[in-house]
């Protein structure tokens, strides 16, 4: 075997190990914004009950991206009596199932946005524990509606409450 042959060998070996030893995607989290991961979404098949479409609002808007974290706390929903669907009302709502009614949901939450944690000594600059802005939704509304791949999804936000709340804590929950 050639050397060249023993050190590709190696490398691969190596990315097996370093794949294997993979850091939980909790740590990362954890590491990166001081706070939780975002929720994932369970597979609900029926017409969501207020608790499950509050679970569904907040793991279909919490996300990691590049740079922050949003996470939702203090989820309230209230779930209104079912509708047809209707090609305008409902335009927004992804993949919905036309044929299943959708149902109007209303309440409240929080919505956290945290930045990575940055310290610097030199700049004398640190985040920890303030690295997040908060801004209470107050008076959200949307809806729930059927997917067709035949799971339910909800969406709700209240774009009248914008004013968001400076150098904050993440969330603990």
């Amino acid at each position: 075997m050639s050397y060249m042959a023993t050190f590709r060998n190696l490398s691969f070996a190596a990315l097996l190990l370093a794949a294997s030893h993979a850091t939980p995607a909790a740590a990362d989290s954890q590491d990166r914004f001081g706070t939780r991961e975002p929720y994932v979404c369970d597979d609900f098949t029926d017409p969501p009950d207020a608790e499950d479409a509050a679970s569904l609002v907040q793991c279909n808007q919490e996300v990691i991206e590049t740079r922050s974290i949003r996470l939702l706390t203090n989820v309230v929903v209230h779930v209104g009596s079912p509708q047809p669907y209707n090609s305008r009302t409902h335009s927004s709502l992804n993949d919905a199932d036309a044929v299943t009614s959708v149902y109007p949901i209303r309440g409240s939450f929080r919505r956290y946005n945290c930045d990575v944690v940055q310290v610097n000594a030199a700049l004398n600059w640190d985040n920890h524990g303030k690295n997040c802005s908060y801004v209470d939704k107050t008076a959200a509304s949307g809806f729930c509606w059927k997917t067709t791949f035949g799971t339910w999804s909800c969406y709700m936000d209240d774009n009248a409450n914008n004013d968001n709340v400076m150098e904050q804590p993440p969330p603990e929950e």
